[in-house]
């Protein structure tokens, strides 16, 4: 799951945080190449039941 993040920050050149609520473990990755956009582009992962990703949705 660690690299996992990384690996989808890296793809989609997101900010990635990704969530386990059962441990309460959260990791935050960020995209290495390329320059801080315009707009904001935040992935947000929970990781359900040790076996699973789930997207979620944030609320301002």
């Amino acid at each position: 799951m660690a690299d996992m993040g990384f690996l989808l920050a890296q793809r989609y050149k997101h900010v990635v945080i990704l969530i386990a609520g059962n441990n309460g473990y959260s990791k935050t990755s960020f995209p290495l190449e390329g320059g801080p956009t315009s707009r904001e582009r935040l992935m947000c992962l929970g990781w359900v039941n040790g076996n699973h990703f789930m997207v979620i949705r944030l609320k301002p």
